[in-house]
């Protein structure tokens, strides 16, 4: 292909609500919530005496750099906890990562197959640490709800399943900070100010939420990207497909 095709355009300028905000790639959004800006919008939760990680993207290695940023980020705090939100890779393909730093997996029975067959995998091509040195993975399950506390800082996960996207798909919301994160049910432009449309299965999640009686929340967390987006925002959205009873 023609080397110019991936030329930056000389005009080209980076949004001004990204270029002007210094990058960290730990990124701080909450009390002790941050997200990882490199992969896209995996949340990280601080409490106590421990540390939760919420999706495990892509494989081994890139699940790898995002642990390794966190212990920078937040150093003498173990990762004891990982959830991801379906089993699809770009959201459950690094669990071996966690696997092999003794993290727990949480997820929804349907999907534990998935990860015991993932934990048994034998590479020939590009084998990673965990393959030289396997060990059975922790897993617990949930079926419809599963709450991770200490007392301070509290994540409650949801399973929003089924829908079009996956049988079972885990959401988490923070009640202290009004945070609500997602993949794959919403989704808001990187960039700009105008939102789309919601989708219909968009539609049927503002239903869930209603139900769930999680109406308050502040922001919502693409696991996208790293953009955030407000409650204002989703609720446009909504608007433009015409959906109203939020």
């Amino acid at each position: 292909m023609d080397e110019n095709l991936f030329k930056v355009p000389e005009d080209y300028a980076m949004p001004k609500e990204n270029a002007e905000e210094s990058y960290t790639r730990i990124k701080k959004i909450g009390e002790n919530v941050y997200i990882d800006q490199d992969m896209g919008g995996i949340m990280i939760v601080e409490f106590k005496d421990f540390i939760f990680v919420m999706d495990c993207p892509g494989n081994y290695f890139m699940s790898q750099s995002t642990i390794d940023a966190v212990r920078e980020a937040i150093p003498n705090k173990t990762i004891k906890y990982v959830a991801s939100n379906h089993t699809h890779g770009d959201h459950a393909g690094g669990a071996r990562a966690y696997f092999h730093a003794g993290a727990t997996l949480i997820t929804t029975p349907a999907h534990v197959e998935f990860y015991k067959k993932l934990a048994q995998i034998k590479q020939t091509i590009r084998s990673d640490p965990f393959a030289s040195s396997p060990k059975e993975p922790v897993i617990e399950t949930f079926t419809d709800k599963r709450v991770i506390t200490d007392g301070e800082q509290t994540v409650e996960l949801h399973n929003v399943g089924p829908n079009a996207h996956s049988e079972e798909l885990v959401m988490a919301y923070l009640p202290k900070q009004k945070i609500l994160w997602q993949a794959d049910i919403f989704f808001i432009p990187y960039t700009g100010n105008e939102v789309n449309a919601a989708m219909p299965i968009t539609v049927e999640f503002a239903k869930q939420l209603k139900t769930l009686g999680i109406n308050d929340f502040e922001q919502v967390i693409d696991a996208h990207h790293s953009r955030i987006a407000t409650r204002e925002e989703f609720l446009a959205t909504l608007k433009k497909a015409g959906y109203k009873e939020f």
